[in-house]
C-alpha cells in the first residue's frame, strides 16, 4: 500500500508527535508499505531508513495537492494538533481527490478551541468529509465530542516494547525513599511548576530520615525560571534539571528511579508515562489524561485530582515500600502489549482499510 503521512511538525524537530509520525512511518515501511512523509519541517530530505520524506514549507501550502499527485496513495494519514494548517490542507485535497483519508488527532481539544472549529465547520464543512477520524486516547477522544459529526475510534500511540523493557527490582526496594523521574518539555502546557512545587511538599511531608531525589529530564522556554525556583527553595541538592536526553539516556535514568510523575492536565496520551510504566514504574499522574488508558490507580501507579493529590502520592509511594514493590511488578509481568508496535500497526492498517472501503461506498453511490 502507499501511504502519505502528513505532519505538520517532524524530526529533526524534537517532541512527542515528531517521534510517533517517524516511528510509525518505519514500522509501516517494515511492514511492506511505501512509505513518504509529506511535512513543513526543514530538514534533510533522505533520513536514515527506507521512508521518503517531502518537505514543503509552510509558504507553499498550495503545492499539497501536487504533492499528492505526484505520490498517487492508496490513502492519506495525516496527523493533526491544534495548529495543523498542512495536514488540514492535506485532508481537504484529498477528500476532493477521492483519496482515503484517515485523521489522527494528537492534542485534546480544549473547549473555546472546540468552539471555534464549530464556527469554522460552516466554512469548511469538516463535519461531513468522509474522513475515518481517529484519537489518540480516550481522553483526546472526549474533547473531539464537540467538533466531529461522531465518535472518533481511538488509534493509540505505539512504543518498542523490546527497547522499554523492564530491569530486576532493585535490591533496596524494600526500603522506604523514592527516586523520582519525570520527563516532559519544560513549557506551561506540561505543568513543570507543578511538577516542582508537588515535589517540594512532598519533601516537606516526608520524615527527615526518608530519602527523597528527584531527575527532570527535558528542555524548554521554562528552563531557567525552574533554576530559579530550585534554587530559592534550597531544591538544587535533590533536584536535578538534567535537559534533553537521548532515549537511551533515559532508559538508563529509568532504570535508576522507582517512580514516574506527570503532572500535566492537558496530556493526551504521555508516551514517556507509557515507557516509564513498560519499564516497571509506577506512574503517578493525572485523572482525565490520556495517561488513564494505560495507567489505573492502585494497579499500574496512583492518579489524582490535584496537585495534592500528587503529593498525597508521592508520599505513599516513598514511606509504604510494599506498595511500591506491588505496582513495579504488576508493571513488569503485564506489560502494555496493546501498545507495541505490532499492535498499533495492525490496528492502524485496520482504520486505512476501513476508510478505503468508506470511499469505495461513496464513490458507489455517487456513481
Amino acid at each position: 500500500m502507499r501511504i502519505l503521512q502528513v505532519v505538520d511538525v517532524y524530526p529533526p524537530r524534537v517532541g512527542g508527535i515528531e517521534r510517533q509520525v517517524a516511528a510509525l512511518a518505519a514500522a509501516l515501511c517494515e511492514g511492506g508499505h511505501d512509505v513518504t512523509v509529506l511535512t513543513p519541517t526543514a530538514g534533510a530530505d533522505r533520513l536514515p531508513g527506507p521512508v521518503t520524506v517531502v518537505r514543503a514549507p509552510l509558504g507553499r501550502v498550495a503545492a499539497v495537492p501536487a504533492v499528492l499527485t505526484a505520490v498517487r496513495p492508496d490513502v492519506v494519514h495525516a496527523h493533526l494538533s491544534v495548529v495543523s494548517p498542512v495536514a488540514v490542507k492535506a485532508v481537504r485535497a484529498a477528500v476532493r481527490a477521492d483519496i482515503p483519508v484517515v485523521a489522527t488527532v494528537h492534542s485534546k481539544v480544549q473547549p473555546w478551541v472546540a468552539a471555534l472549529y464549530r464556527g469554522t465547520d460552516l466554512l469548511s464543512g469538516h463535519r461531513a468529509w468522509p474522513v475515518r477520524w481517529t484519537a489518540v486516547s480516550r481522553a483526546c477522544a472526549r474533547s473531539l465530542r464537540p467538533v466531529l459529526a461522531g465518535p472518533p475510534a481511538i488509534l493509540p500511540n505505539g512504543v518498542d516494547l523490546r527497547f522499554w523493557c523492564p530491569n530486576p527490582i532493585q535490591p533496596d526496594a524494600d526500603r522506604p525513599g523514592l527516586h523520582v523521574l519525570a520527563v516532559n518539555r519544560l513549557a506551561a502546557r506540561k505543568r513543570p511548576f507543578d511538577l516542582l512545587r508537588v515535589l517540594r511538599a512532598t519533601r516537606t511531608r516526608l520524615p527527615s530520615e526518608v530519602p527523597l531525589r528527584a531527575t527532570v529530564v527535558g528542555d524548554g522556554p521554562a528552563h531557567a525560571r525552574l533554576r530559579r525556583y530550585l534554587v530559592r527553595h534550597g531544591m538544587t541538592s535533590w533536584v536535578c534539571l538534567a535537559g534533553r536526553r537521548e532515549p537511551q539516556q533515559v532508559r538508563a535514568l529509568l532504570s535508576q528511579a522507582n517512580a514516574f510523575l506527570a503532572p500535566a492536565t492537558l496530556e493526551s496520551f504521555g508516551i514517556a508515562a507509557l515507557e516509564a510504566r513498560a519499564m516497571g514504574l509506577p506512574v503517578v499522574a493525572r485523572h482525565g489524561t490520556g495517561i488513564a488508558d494505560f495507567v489505573r490507580s492502585g494497579r499500574e501507579g496512583l492518579l489524582a485530582d490535584s496537585v495534592t493529590g500528587l503529593t498525597d502520592h508521592l508520599v505513599r509511594l516513598a514511606c509504604q515500600p510494599g506498595l511500591r514493590t506491588a505496582i513495579t511488578r504488576h508493571n513488569q509481568t503485564a506489560p502494555p502489549t496493546r501498545f507495541g508496535w505490532d499492535v498499533v500497526v495492525a490496528e492502524t492498517e485496520r482504520h486505512y482499510a476501513a476508510a478505503a472501503q468508506r470511499e469505495a461506498v461513496r464513490a458507489l453511490r455517487s456513481a
